[in-house]
């Protein structure tokens, strides 16, 4: 399992792209979701191989979630840099005005024991550290620090952010999570997560979602449907 999480940075026509060890054939077989943030959420259906479900988008208001619940791969690909995680447990995408504004991704696949997780984490953090971002926190906290620090948790699910790094407005969290109840086994209650989320960008989208929607019901409180900003939406 910890193999499955060795990452590696690599340049391609001048991108810098990050990527696991998956072999040709598994990664054509896991399907594939390709968005980053202000990215339209129409620009993302389709860019990857994941199959969207269009009758369920058509059910989407102007703020909505779409979880994708199955194993699958998140490219995070902004214009200059590709970040690709190792297959996950899902993909989380909240979309405002049409645009993606926040995105978590599980990277590992099934709940592990906290020392894989940490071992999974300082890979992944190694390769954080080699990108170009303009400021960033890397992993401090020791396993015997965490696990201290989980021993003391009394509510059913818990999240612990362990690296932050910025750029572009966004940040990128590297998250260890304890899934308390809901977890497999006692020993195997810990997943890694990936978060980008904007406080700027997702306000941006609230000015413009408030302003579509009293230009068209008169109040902003009125939701409107997702297919309004599906055929308008650009990156901001």
């Amino acid at each position: 399992m910890a193999a499955s999480l060795a990452v590696a940075a690599r340049a391609v026509n001048g991108k810098i792209v990050c990527e696991d060890g998956t072999t040709e054939m598994s990664m054509k077989t896991i399907p594939t979701i390709r968005a980053h943030l202000s990215k339209p959420f129409s620009s993302v259906i389709g860019a990857g191989t994941y199959a969207f479900d269009e009758s369920r988008i058509k059910t989407m208001r102007d703020r909505a979630i779409y979880v994708v619940e199955q194993p699958c791969r998140m490219i995070y690909d902004e214009p200059e840099l590709v970040f690709e995680a190792s297959p996950g447990r899902y993909v989380w995408m909240t979309i405002v005005a049409g645009k993606v504004v926040e995105i978590l991704t599980g990277i590992v696949e099934q709940a592990l024991s906290l020392n894989l997780v940490y071992e999974q984490a300082l890979q992944i953090d190694n390769i954080l550290q080699s990108l170009p971002f303009e400021e960033g926190q890397s992993i401090e906290l020791r396993l015997a620090d965490i696990r201290k620090e989980m021993a003391a948790v009394v509510s059913q699910r818990y999240e612990l952010p362990v690296a932050r790094y910025w750029r572009n407005e966004v940040e990128w969290t590297l998250r260890l999570d304890w899934l308390g109840s809901s977890a497999p086994s006692r020993e195997n209650a810990y997943v890694l997560v990936m978060r980008w989320s904007s406080k700027s960008i997702e306000d941006r989208c609230m000015d413009q979602l408030y302003r579509k929607r009293s230009a068209i019901h008169g109040d902003e409180n009125k939701a409107l449907p997702m297919s309004v900003w599906m055929t308008q939406s650009k990156e901001l």
